[in-house]
């Protein structure tokens, strides 16, 4: 996977969250929001992308939790 998700030419976003949607400080809505608009911006480089905590990450230097 490591040689194909460079040179995508397009960004693929991932997201999640770390607390449940009935949560007062949700982290969910606030990743979704950043990373529809990292996807959306122009330029830069392509590949899988991770965003949580409102940050990009790239995707093969993600890990969890």
């Amino acid at each position: 996977m490591r040689g194909y998700s460079n040179n995508l030419g397009k960004k693929v976003v991932l997201t999640g969250s770390m607390l449940p949607s009935d949560h007062p400080e949700a982290d969910g809505p606030r990743n979704l929001s950043a990373a529809i608009e990292f996807a959306g911006e122009g330029g830069g480089p392509g590949g899988v992308w991770a965003v949580m905590g409102s940050k990009p990450i790239p995707g093969l230097r993600s890990k969890g939790a």
